[in-house]
């Protein structure tokens, strides 16, 4: 009898911890990069109580990402004048959150002002911010910073509500494995879980053919290469052949 109350308090336990989980799903699981790849769309989706809220984070791997630091020479020329390093910064970092909660993200530790806190320059610049904010600049014109305001659609049904979003994967995102953090909140705003799962985007036909050449074998690649830029050079001689030369 007392094993039959055991399962019984077992069940209810699980039944009131499985409401506080929050599950979602995402599709594709793997993106391809084939020849006509220009860019793609990720479905995420899942359900949650009515007075519940949730934030849809991207994140890429920590890498060294190397820059050129253009600077004006005697006053009058553009050149390079020296090499950075940004240690810490997330390859790719997309926030998509509902409009409501477009006001809370910092207090949540989320959104840029988060991530630009943890990233290192070597060497240490004179103007880190305006340097940082050139970063943040390049980065969300390549699509691979991005925050949406208004990026969790609701639709209510009962005591629950299923969200939606979409996810543009923009067409400079390298190949490589990538994060979904989805934070579920409660009807104060703050962070009452985080599930995490990860997607794929993957190079497949002649772009995964030519980078297999580049890395693996790199002498054989260097040769075709140097075919293709003399057999480009005879075509582009046929052409204009007869128009006198090119000018």
């Amino acid at each position: 009898m007392k094993l039959k109350y055991l399962y019984i308090i077992l069940i209810g336990c699980f039944i009131i911890a499985s409401k506080n989980v929050l599950a979602f799903t995402h599709s594709p699981e793997t993106i391809l990069i084939g020849t006509q790849y220009n860019g793609a769309k990720l479905h995420i989706s899942g359900d949650i109580l009515k007075d519940k809220d949730v934030i849809v984070e991207i994140k890429g791997t920590e890498k060294d990402a190397h820059f050129k630091q253009k600077g004006k020479v005697w006053g009058i020329f553009w050149m390079t004048v020296g090499h950075l390093t940004f240690k810490h910064a997330p390859s790719v970092y997309m926030l998509y959150l509902p409009s409501n909660l477009s006001g809370v993200v910092s207090k949540l530790g989320l959104g840029y002002k988060n991530v630009l806190s943890k990233i290192e320059i070597e060497p240490p610049p004179d103007t880190k911010y305006q340097i940082l904010a050139d970063f943040l600049k390049l980065k969300e014109k390549e699509g691979l910073y991005h925050i949406n305001k208004n990026g969790i659609r609701y639709i209510q049904k009962g005591n629950e509500k299923k969200f939606r979003c979409e996810i543009s994967i923009p067409p400079k995102m390298p190949p490589g494995k990538y994060e979904i953090v989805v934070y579920n909140l409660n009807n104060k705003h703050q962070i009452e879980n985080i599930e995490k799962d990860s997607f794929e985007v993957k190079l497949t036909g002649f772009p995964k053919f030519i980078s297999d050449m580049a890395f693996n074998h790199s002498l054989i690649y260097g040769i075709l290469a140097v075919i293709i830029a003399i057999l480009a050079g005879f075509v582009m001689g046929f052409i204009f052949k007869d128009k006198g030369g090119a000018h």
